[in-house]
């Protein structure tokens, strides 16, 4: 009865600790929209009311120009806040399976950054076929390509990314690989990124390895699939 007890009591711990992990992940997630939508959209607004201001104020060519400038910083805005919606769940997604997602989470990285990213894609469960992953797999499979593919943008000054996703032994597997700057690894990482990849790969009963050195970064996680018919 005590050995029943402990492991019910140790079960309801992993189940608590799964429940606070996600509640800390999505709202750090919210957070960091939050600063999103405040760094970028609501400056861009700003400096449309100014915009505007000036052309009621103006007259003849003044006007013109403070018009056309106005109408530029809207333009980038709508673009700014598709790409935001396309972020924060992305249609292809939840259409087309985890495959055309990815294709179009690389080309949208693609477009705006300098840099070169490879995907090769090789599941027997993409969504090309029609067949589907579980929906929490794909979804973490997504979430860790997106966040590891911005850190690469933002923190490793790469050239080139590698983004890899198969099938392993009854697990998805995906890497991200870039030749970067790297980072120490033995400095405990603080950063959202890392805890969040880390935290959304435990919830689905993963593993997450992220390795680094002056040759670049490696993020490898390896998701089982379980509840799926293979």
């Amino acid at each position: 009865a005590a050995s029943a007890a402990t492991a019910v009591a140790t079960a309801q711990a992993v189940a608590d600790d799964r429940v606070r992990a996600a509640i800390s992940a999505a709202d750090r997630e919210r957070a960091r929209w939050s600063r999103e939508l405040h760094d970028d959209t609501l400056q861009e607004l700003a400096a449309l009311n100014i915009e505007l201001s000036a052309a009621l104020r103006a007259d003849g060519a003044k006007r013109e120009e403070s018009v056309r400038r106005a109408a530029s910083h809207v333009q980038r805005q709508v673009k700014a806040l598709r790409d935001l919606v396309t972020d924060l769940r992305p249609a292809d997604l939840d259409d087309l399976g985890l495959g055309a997602a990815l294709r179009a989470l690389v080309d949208r990285h693609a477009d705006r950054e300098n840099m070169t990213i490879r995907l090769d894609v090789r599941l027997a469960h993409s969504g090309d076929d029609g067949e589907r992953l579980p929906p929490e797999i794909e979804t973490t499979v997504y979430r860790v390509v997106q966040e590891a593919l911005s850190n690469v943008v933002k923190h490793s000054e790469a050239t080139l990314a590698v983004v890899r996703v198969g099938e392993e032994d009854a697990n998805v597997v995906a890497t991200i690989q870039d030749d970067g700057r790297g980072f120490d690894p033995s400095v405990p990482a603080q950063g959202f990124g890392m805890r969040g990849m880390r935290e959304r790969v435990e919830l689905v009963g993963g593993a997450c390895d992220i390795t680094g050195d002056e040759d670049g970064t490696t993020v490898r996680i390896s998701v089982p699939l379980r509840g799926s018919d293979r």
